[in-house]
């Protein structure tokens, strides 16, 4: 399956220390090329504590600067570019809110803004998780309100779903969820997992409500270009006589079933 991110956009990584934040930018930045449908003249990281694995992040062109972006930094370069925000949220003054709600657009930027916080309070953080087009939410077993109230937002006719969806993507350790808020991407394709090229399977969330089973289903796109489908959640609502009944079944078990499965043309 292809669906590259779309240039400009703005994007926030959210999870906790040590969750996978920064091998998730490693690793994109890696495969560029499939991921980004434009390729980047420049490359730029502002940090507000040094780490030595930036230096393994694997891109020619990157420049590393220390505190927040200036305008000055990127101002009549008409190229396209990219901006890395590492840990810079306790210092933001509005300069990334302005990033992600005009100066992306009319700079020819992306933004990858890393954070601890979805919802972290100050100034214009609203506005930034408001105007991100790519969300992409690490296991946090600390803090599980932040994807309840994310999914209230995103998907009020059906929270459950989405919660649901965080929880199984996020069950393996540095598991993460990707909310694809683009406004060009199909509704079947918005909510994803391991979604670089050298994965195994690319997962899709999607809702189907029938009778009183709710359900979840991974898609397996495959490299010819075909898609195996298989519901790997199903859980039932509570019925006529008052018991409630839910099975689960992995993700690695749905896989070793999934030549079973009728394969369909991806449209």
């Amino acid at each position: 399956m292809s669906l590259p991110w779309i240039h400009p956009w703005t994007s926030m990584l959210c999870g906790p220390t040590g969750c996978g934040k920064t091998f998730f930018v490693k690793k994109f930045l890696k495969n560029i090329d499939p991921m980004s449908d434009t390729r980047f003249a420049r490359v730029i990281l502002y940090y507000s504590e040094w780490q030595p694995t930036y230096r393994e992040l694997e891109v020619d062109n990157i420049e590393f600067h220390e505190g927040l972006p200036q305008n000055s930094d990127y101002a009549g370069d008409p190229r396209p570019k990219l901006i890395i925000i590492d840990n810079l949220m306790r210092q933001s003054n509005g300069v990334i809110c302005d990033l992600f709600t005009k100066n992306s657009h009319h700079n020819n930027l992306s933004v990858i803004y890393i954070t601890q916080n979805l919802f972290q309070q100050g100034r214009g953080q609203r506005d930034v998780s408001l105007n991100s087009h790519y969300i992409v939410i690490f296991r946090n077993v600390r803090d599980r309100g932040q994807i309840q109230h994310l999914t209230r937002q995103i998907y009020p006719e059906d929270t459950r779903f989405l919660q649901e969806a965080y929880w199984d993507a996020t069950s393996r350790p540095y598991g993460y969820i990707l909310l694809d808020l683009k406004q060009a991407t199909p509704d079947n394709c918005r909510f994803r997992t391991c979604i670089f090229p050298d994965d195994t399977f690319q997962y899709v969330y999607t809702p189907s409500k029938k009778a009183a089973t709710r359900h979840i289903h991974f898609q397996f796109y495959l490299c010819d270009g075909t898609v195996e489908s298989t519901t790997v959640w199903s859980k039932e609502r509570r019925n006529t006589n008052g018991s409630v009944s839910s099975q689960r079944r992995g993700a690695q078990g749905a896989a070793q079933k999934s030549q079973s499965n009728t394969r369909k043309k991806y449209l």
